[in-house]
């Protein structure tokens, strides 16, 4: 999870109290409509929520002639700010062999050994405890390469993945914590429903 500060905007002329916002300033919400519900329970105010962009944005945009952008005169406002709370984007995809991504709640997809034979990715699977005990063989036959496979051999034995994707031309992997970990998934699974 990960916080974002978030602006409120009330209206002067509403029917809530400022008391109101200022209590809950700083606090932290699961999403803007959980700090509208806090702030007004029976919703009967107009009450803006907005990311700093967004209510820069609104802001900016006071003498603006497009009818559908949000445009916010402060001078008319209360203005106050709390923490939305926001999930992180969970892994879609797991791995479970080295060439089966699960998809989640779902089915099984079994990958062709052509993609990997025939280099039409970057990347395969491979068993993260296999590519330790190959780095711990090949430090240990004295590779001119030794440091860069201690920084390799801590990195894995961190992660919990029992399989994780290995490039096939460089010493770069990717595990389900990776940022591109799902689109990797997705590219692999594509090019297996065109084989």
């Amino acid at each position: 999870m990960k916080n974002n500060t978030h602006i409120i905007v009330l209206g002067v002329g509403e029917s809530i109290d400022r008391t109101t916002l200022e209590r809950i300033q700083g606090e932290t919400f699961n999403s803007p409509d959980h700090a509208r519900k806090e702030i007004d329970p029976e919703g009967k105010a107009e009450i803006g929520v907005y990311s700093l962009s967004e209510f820069m944005d609104a802001c900016n945009n006071t003498d603006s002639d497009a009818e559908e952008e949000l445009a916010i005169n402060i001078a008319k406002c209360w203005i106050g700010y709390v923490e939305i709370e926001e999930a992180e984007d969970e892994p879609k995809y797991i791995l479970t062999d080295n060439e089966k991504i699960h998809v989640v709640g779902s089915h099984g997809v079994s990958l062709s050994s052509k993609i990997q034979e025939e280099d039409l990715h970057e990347y395969s699977i491979a068993h993260r405890e296999s590519l330790i005990e190959d780095l711990y063989r090949w430090i240990a036959e004295g590779s001119n390469q030794a440091q860069m496979m201690k920084d390799d051999l801590r990195m894995l034995e961190d992660l919990e993945d029992d399989y994780i994707f290995s490039s096939n031309s460089t010493n770069s992997y990717i595990s389900s914590e990776s940022p591109e970990f799902n689109q990797t998934c997705e590219e692999l699974i594509e090019i297996n429903e065109n084989l």
